[in-house]
Parts: C-alpha cells; sequence; structure tokens
C-alpha cells in the first residue's frame, strides 16, 4: 500500500523541476521508507523479519569474509532481500537508501548511531623473492631503506604510511612506495610477485602466508587491531532488518579464527 503511494508520488512530482519540490519528494520518500519499515516490523513475527536490506562495506570484507558465509544469515532470514554494496571508498554521510555502512578503522563517536562489530588485524608481509633481494627488516627503522606496495590514500599523499605498536605507542612509519594500488587484494597479489613489503589484514594474507608465498616481517611490533563498525543513517531509521544484519555480522567475527570479535559496543 505503502509502496503504491510512493509511486504515485513520484508521477506527480514528475514534472516539478524547482530545488523546493526535489527536496521535498525526497523527504516524502524518506516519510514512506519509514512506514514501509514499520508495516514490516508489525507483520513480522519472531525471525520473520522481511523486507528490502541496503548495506555497504569494504570489497574485501564482502568478497573474503562475508559472501562465503551469506548463506547463513540468508537461512536465518529467508525473506530479507539483501542489497550488498563493494565500496571502499573512505567513509562519508550515509546515502539514504542505505540501511547501514560497515567501515573499518573508525573511531566510535557519540555523534552517530554506531556499533563495533569486530576487529581486523593488520600484519607486514613480503614475498621471499623481496626479501632475498633487499634483506628484511629486522626493526621499524629498517623500513626506511625498503619499498612498499600499498593502497594510496584519497588524501593524494604521497608514499606509503605503515602502523606498528611499540611499547604499548602507536607507531606510524612512512616508507617508499614502489607501487601504490586502489584495492588492498591487489597490493597483496603485487607483494607475492616481489614487488615491495606490505601491510593488510590478516585475513586476507593468511593463505600466501600458509603457503609461503609471503612471510610475515617486524612481527614483535605488529599494529593494533583497526576496528569494523556499523554506522547507521540516522537514530530514527534504525530498522530492525539492519540490526539483525549488524548482529550477525557480530556472531561472524566471534566465530572466526582470523576475525577478532568484540562485545563492546
Amino acid at each position: 500500500m505503502v509502496a503504491r503511494s510512493s509511486a504515485a508520488l513520484a508521477r506527480r512530482l514528475r514534472l516539478d523541476v524547482t530545488t523546493e519540490g526535489t527536496e521535498y519528494y525526497h523527504h516524502c520518500l524518506r516519510i514512506l521508507s519509514r512506514l514501509d519499515e514499520t508495516e514490516d516490523m508489525f507483520t513480522s513475527i519472531g525471525n520473520r523479519v522481511r523486507g528490502r536490506l541496503r548495506v555497504q562495506m569494504p570489497a574485501a570484507i564482502g568478497r573474503l569474509c562475508v559472501l562465503p558465509a551469506i548463506d547463513r544469515f540468508r537461512e536465518r532470514f529467508p525473506e530479507v532481500d539483501l542489497m550488498i554494496g563493494l565500496d571502499d571508498r573512505p567513509f562519508r554521510q550515509i546515502d539514504d537508501d542505505l540501511d547501514c555502512s560497515i567501515q573499518t578503522g573508525l573511531v566510535l563517536s557519540a555523534a552517530a548511531v554506531q556499533r563495533k562489530v569486530g576487529e581486523i588485524q593488520m600484519l607486514t608481509a613480503a614475498s621471499p623473492t623481496y626479501l632475498r633481494r633487499n634483506g628484511e627488516p629486522l626493526n621499524i627503522n629498517d623500513l626506511k631503506t625498503h619499498y612498499a606496495v600499498h593502497r594510496f590514500p584519497s588524501t593524494g599523499e604521497d608514499g606509503a604510511h605503515f602502523f606498528f605498536e611499540v611499547d604499548g605507542n602507536p607507531v606510524e612509519t612512512k616508507m617508499r612506495a614502489s607501487l601504490a594500488m586502489s584495492d588492498v587484494e591487489a597490493c597483496v597479489l603485487c607483494s607475492v610477485d616481489g614487488m615491495g613489503i606490505v601491510q593488510a589484514p590478516q585475513f586476507i594474507l593468511e593463505p600466501y602466508l600458509k603457503s609461503g608465498a609471503l612471510l610475515e616481517v617486524l612481527n614483535r611490533w605488529r599494529p593494533r587491531p583497526s576496528p569494523v563498525i556499523a554506522t547507521y543513517p540516522d537514530r530514527r531509521d534504525v530498522t530492525v532488518k539492519a540490526r539483525m544484519f549488524v548482529e550477525w555480522m557480530a556472531e561472524l567475527f566471534e566465530g572466526s579464527c582470523l576475525l577478532q570479535g568484540t562485545n563492546r559496543i
């Protein structure tokens, strides 16, 4: 019923091209979306959460962590229609069409509706070929003479920034970048080919570490784990479906040996 009202509203406003008309249209769509969610909430019984769920998350977490286990979520909530966007762009204000956004490395903020669902351990690694050619760094200062393969930042800064924990304190080191990529999985593959040292999530590096294609270096000074945060668009718009998905993700992290779960919120 609400969906039909939304379609009728769109037809009525189709000819209105003013800024005020556009703002009014989107405001009405948000109201209708909340009515849809309210109807879903009151027609759901127990775990029978239903409707469309729109989630955005980093590509590597989506491909390597969430999608291999997504059947478990669908078995638990068969009437939820999932729309998962894989997006590595830095966090920004959540779009109106998203129910929640999963991000890494964010600081919890009282100004937003957020939940910490887990942590990701970062490791530093290089290929045997690279280490034979350039030597193994024995301490953080040795990195000044090495090359990095890194994911380039959105700020446009030069060089690679690696992070470590020394005596309980975070330390940032800038390295020469032999190659920069926009995708962390591509960075790992380049490091496997001997192009430089890489710092990446353990769940990405683990297969290469097990096969010997990469070797962990500087493991005495691993970086602090990076938090994984679920952020909702607005306190009034936290949907039942989104809460269920975030709770499922927290369980996923809790049950994985490569992902670190947390009960902290």
